[in-house]
């Protein structure tokens, strides 16, 4: 019995071991890398917008104040949703 137990060991540890050596596909080891460096590159609008030290031309302090304040309260009290009627169904609520 103990020789069985070895020999299933070594044929299932066999394919293993020669996957081990087998070669790899040089045409995707080429490749390996450059959709993500395309897709980068891609959405990058401006490369070169961390050398711009100009100041950003946007809300005056105020405004940016009361809109931050309105969005951190929306979160405290969230706005109910329109009632449902189960008779309206599939008919549009015009948004």
């Amino acid at each position: 019995m103990n020789h069985t137990v070895t020999r299933v060991a070594l044929a299932c540890l066999l394919p293993l071991l020669a996957a081990g050596c087998a070669q790899r596909a040089p045409y995707l080891e080429s490749q390996m890398g450059q959709s993500l460096t395309m897709l980068r590159a891609q959405q990058t609008i401006n490369p070169d917008a961390s050398n711009n030290t100009d100041a950003v031309a946007g809300m005056d302090a105020r405004s940016a104040q009361v809109a931050r304040e309105r969005y951190e309260q929306s979160f405290r009290t969230p706005v109910a949703p329109p009632p449902r009627n189960a008779f309206t169904i599939g008919i549009s609520s015009g948004r």
